[in-house]
């Protein structure tokens, strides 16, 4: 019996595109009835479902039907002169679990209820969340796999294909599954496999494969896996794999893996290119990947197990890191090994081996919005907030980061500063259309991480964070954690905390972060993928008070987003490249502390008898960047399309509106906003 579809497949049946499916190919009721009601059928989009039809009870069945709004046609065939009330018609986006109908034919009234078994009401999801492009059940009446889809493998060199038996015996359609099968006929070893290549391919998609080992063999090798259509490079690997599920013998687990020449001829393992993960031995369970032209991600029953980024590599051609930007299609197969092979000797005793699958569906994943943003940090106890936070021309900006509430020790939050400016700032925010992020600091040195240290103070520490948010009702929330003597080792703990917070903000809630992207630092490859953008703090590399020079130069600039985007893995869509607005000054100027911090307001108003100032990005022994450089970043950022640019920050900025460094950024980076 075939296990309903939920959670994630909320809204499967409703939207599925069915490929030739017609009345005539459906399933015929399994008798003629004998009362009035001769046949019943609804249908979802160009999938029809009979009702089996019992006169003596006076009911109709239909299987398969989950969600009653989704049905768009019915139809039915009454004894001659019959009338039927009310009429089923209006029940159409509307089909309850039961539905009760009256037939009068002459004399005789006979009441019929049309029962849905597998009801569960109204889809709760929104139904335009998915645009699902492929999906098959495999409920072919026949026996063999459609073959608008499916051709069978042929025999091959390789361990997966040379025992293939280019037979339907051993791939074929029962109950519902199609079913793999591996076995020895006649003294030979016959495998049984499918796949959809020149019929249907995939990109920019997630695929979901729901399917059961039904008995796994000593030498077994079933997989579900993708192969490129049109490839990118020529020949395994170059071409690349995508390989969705693997399993060998009995494991308990199952291998989830990329193949390209990157991995497999040049050696590189980082990002990790594989991972094994537990499933339900003996059970159904849904293996999945989701494609896309930034990253490769690798589920098992919904969880994520891993994910394989686009490196963007200046040699890629040569490296062929990346050859998944292009149409995949599926190969579904049993294989076994031998003793030469990676999935070892074969015990025919446990022979024959099979694999079903329930189905199949393919959601297209809409494109991420190319729209880059502009996050302007904004210092809440800056003592220029009130001169300064009037001037601000909004429509250079998408998000504004209050700076900062501040982590204790004990997993508590100091808000007291944000909260005196947090509603003025959001619902003047709100007015352009400017979105609020609160960001999160240490409250002194250490606290932050003495906070993250155990499950306790974590856990409170996420959700007072979140509850921050929803109390004051912001766009999503920021981590700036700047602990960094001890970073590598307390990453565990860090990416622990990411999760609580993933597991309570809820999907709208945005989460960024702020990371210092010098080279001595390593966050790995897993960071990012908690967060929807990744500011990169590239500046302050002065090298020492003693020693005058650029901290924020165009060159640290890219250097830096290359290496978040090669040696820790970050899709560019998620990268946003840091924009200093102040500098350093050696030079003997008033009002320049101890630090030599120098805004960019006080350099132009110190030399404000050299115009040029506001362009360069250096005067004397005063080092910053200019509007020329900030202009040269942000064209970087567009031109390579990264997730945007953010300012720390915004009351260091000119006081002259059109001496703005942040109506540069605004010129460049949105334009027309």
């Amino acid at each position: 019996m075939k296990m309903k579809i939920n959670f994630y497949y909320f809204t499967l049946i409703c939207t599925m595109l069915l490929i030739g499916c017609t009345d005539s190919q459906a399933v015929a009721p399994d008798y003629s009835p004998s009362g009035p009601l001769k046949s019943f059928r609804l249908s979802l989009t160009n999938k029809i479902y009979h009702a089996t039809i019992n006169d003596t009870e006076n009911t109709g069945v239909i299987n398969g039907i989950e969600y009653g709004g989704y049905v768009t046609d019915v139809a039915y065939e009454l004894e001659s002169g019959a009338t039927i009330s009310p009429e089923p018609a209006a029940f159409v986006r509307n089909w309850p679990g039961e539905a009760k109908f009256t037939v009068t034919s002459g004399s005789e009234i006979v009441e019929y209820t049309i029962v849905l078994p597998q009801y569960l009401g109204k889809d709760p999801s929104d139904g335009d969340k998915e645009q699902v492009i492929f999906f098959t059940d495999f409920d072919e009446s026949d026996g063999i796999p459609d073959a608008n889809v499916w051709s069978l493998c042929a025999k091959g060199e390789s361990v997966w294909n040379r025992n293939m038996s280019g037979s339907y015996d051993q791939a074929y359609v029962e109950n519902g599954n199609l079913v793999l099968k591996a076995e020895v006929v006649d003294g030979a070893y016959k495998t049984g496999g499918v796949e959809s290549i020149d019929k249907k391919s995939f990109r920019n998609a997630r695929i979901d494969i729901y399917a059961k080992i039904d008995n796994s063999a000593k030498g077994g090798f079933p997989a579900l896996w993708l192969m490129p259509q049109t490839p990118i490079y020529s020949g395994w690997p170059n071409g690349g794999e995508i390989d969705i599920m693997e399993q060998l013998n009995h494991d308990s687990f199952v291998y989830q893996t990329i193949h390209n020449k990157y991995k497999n001829i040049l050696g590189y393992t980082d990002p990790n290119p594989d991972i094994t993960k537990e499933y339900n031995v003996g059970e159904y369970n849904t293996y999945s990947v989701e494609m896309t032209d930034e990253e490769l991600i690798f589920f098992v029953n919904d969880e994520k197990t891993f994910s394989y980024p686009n490196l963007h590599l200046a040699d890629e051609a040569e490296m062929c890191q990346w050859p998944f930007s292009t149409d995949f299609y599926l190969i579904l197969n049993f294989a076994v090994g031998g003793a030469d092979t990676w999935p070892g000797v074969i015990d025919d005793t446990q022979l024959p081996a099979t694999m079903s699958i329930d189905w199949i569906k393919v959601t297209e994943l809409t494109p991420k919005t190319t729209n880059q943003v502009v996050m302007g940090y904004m210092s809440v106890d800056d003592w220029q907030y009130s001169a300064q936070f009037g001037k601000i021309n909004w429509k250079h900006l998408t998000h504004i980061l209050p700076s900062f509430g501040r982590v204790k020790a004990d997993g508590s939050i100091d808000t007291r500063a944000m909260d005196l400016r947090i509603n003025e700032i959001k619902i003047t925010a709100a007015a352009s259309g400017v979105k609020t992020l609160a960001s999160f600091i240490s409250f002194e040195s250490g606290s932050f991480e003495s906070a993250i240290q155990n499950d306790a103070t974590r856990d409170l520490l996420a959700k007072n964070i979140v509850n921050y948010v929803k109390k004051h009702d912001l766009a999503g929330f920021d981590i700036d954690y700047e602990e960094y003597s001890n970073l590598e080792a307390n990453i565990p703990n860090l990416l622990k905390l990411f999760a609580k917070l993933q597991e309570l903000k809820g999907d709208d809630m945005l989460m960024t972060c702020a990371v210092n992207p010098g080279g001595w630092l390593d966050y790995g490859t897993e960071w990012h993928t908690y967060f929807d953008y990744i500011n990169l703090m590239s500046y302050d590399s002065f090298g020492g008070s003693d020693r005058p020079t650029q901290h924020a130069s165009y060159e640290d600039y890219v250097a830096d987003i290359y290496r978040w985007s090669t040696r820790n893995g970050a899709p560019l869509s998620k990268l946003v490249g840091g924009l200093p607005f102040y500098g350093y000054s050696w030079d003997d100027i008033p009002g320049v502390d101890d630090s030599k911090g120098i805004r960019f307001y006080s350099i132009i108003e110190y030399y404000k008898d050299f115009p040029e100032v506001k362009d360069n990005d250096q005067i004397g022994n005063t080092y910053y960047n200019g509007r020329n450089t900030i202009r040269r970043k942000c064209e970087y950022a567009k031109d390579n399309e990264l997730g945007g640019v953010m300012v720390w920050q915004l009351f260091q900025d000119a006081k002259d509106a059109e001496d703005k460094l942040l109506k540069v950024v605004g010129e460049v980076i949105l334009e027309a906003k």
